[in-house]
């Protein structure tokens, strides 16, 4: 099956602390698979966390991921 994506989104940083992220894409080649997708950040010292999600009408999904700088 074709596909072609195009997306769009924003990225909210809040004190460098909290990150808000929001977005949508969608399949140019089927008008009927458009997702939209959103995330939450964490920066704490040398902590990291990102929370990330997608909702379509054919699927759904989230992710997590930590990390430590040093």
């Amino acid at each position: 099956q074709d596909s072609q994506y195009f997306g769009v989104g924003a990225e909210w940083d809040i004190f460098s602390i909290v990150r808000l992220r929001a977005g949508v894409k969608t399949n140019l080649e089927n008008s009927d698979d458009t997702a939209l997708t959103a995330g939450l950040g964490f920066n704490i010292i040398v902590f990291h966390m990102d929370l990330a999600a997608q909702f379509s009408d054919n699927n759904a999904g989230a992710a997590i991921q930590m990390g430590v700088e040093f």
